[in-house]
């Protein structure tokens, strides 16, 4: 009886030494999958007027006076 428990306990280990990594592989890469769906990730957070690194332009400008 005792080494057939052993050998349960063993065998859970290897079945969790491969089932765990491949579920946070497989949980990861659906969280990717449905981040990068998402419209907030996949357009420009920053209109180009107040994109870092350019000039704000005048209200003038936009009106092309």
């Amino acid at each position: 009886m005792t080494a057939l428990v052993i050998r349960g306990f063993k065998a859970m280990g290897m079945t969790a030494f491969i089932t765990v990594p491949a579920f946070l592989g497989l949980a990861g890469w659906a969280m990717w999958v449905e981040i990068s769906r998402h419209e907030a990730v996949q357009r420009d957070p920053w209109p180009p007027s107040t994109a870092l690194g350019r000039p704000a332009r005048s209200r003038g400008a936009e009106r092309g006076n």
